[in-house]
C-alpha cells in the first residue's frame, strides 16, 4: 500500500494551489497582471493552507485507508478522493470566505484533482482466490 500518496497529493496541492491562484485572480482583472504582492503573501498563504487543510486531509486519509483495503480500482480509489478533496475544499473555503474564496477554492481542487490523477498509486496485486 502506498502510504506516501496522500502526504504527496497534499504537499502538491499546498505548494501549487496559490500560485495557480494568484494566476487566476491577476487574468480575471483588466489591468496588466503583477505577481510582487502575491510572492510577498506566498509563504503566508501555504502556512494557512496547511491548517485549513487539516480536516479535509484526515478524511482523505480516512477513505484512503479503507478503500485501499476494498477490491476498488486505482482509478476508482482516485475519483473517490478527488471528490472528497473537492467537498472539503468547498466547504472549508465557504467557511472561510473572502473576496478570493471562490478563486482560490478552484485553484485548490484543480491543482488537487490533477495531481492525484497524476501521481502513481503503488498497491500491491492481491492474490486471487486466497481468502483471510
Amino acid at each position: 500500500m502506498d502510504y506516501k500518496f496522500p502526504i504527496k497529493n497534499w504537499l502538491i496541492t499546498l505548494v501549487l494551489a496559490p500560485v495557480f491562484g494568484a494566476v487566476i485572480d491577476k487574468l480575471s482583472k483588466p489591468v496588466i497582471p503583477t505577481f510582487i504582492g502575491w510572492l510577498e503573501f506566498y509563504p503566508n498563504l501555504v502556512f494557512f493552507s496547511l491548517f485549513i487543510s487539516l480536516p479535509t486531509l484526515i478524511l482523505y486519509f480516512i477513505v484512503f485507508f479503507i478503500l485501499n483495503w476494498k477490491s476498488i480500482s486505482n482509478i476508482g480509489l482516485k475519483i473517490t478522493l478527488i471528490v472528497i478533496t473537492i467537498i472539503g475544499t468547498s466547504l472549508t473555503f465557504y467557511f472561510v470566505g473572502g473576496l478570493l474564496a471562490k478563486k482560490m477554492a478552484i485553484a485548490y481542487i484543480i491543482v488537487s484533482a490533477i495531481s492525484c490523477l497524476l501521481l502513481k498509486l503503488d498497491r500491491p496485486a492481491k492474490p486471487s482466490g486466497a481468502s483471510l
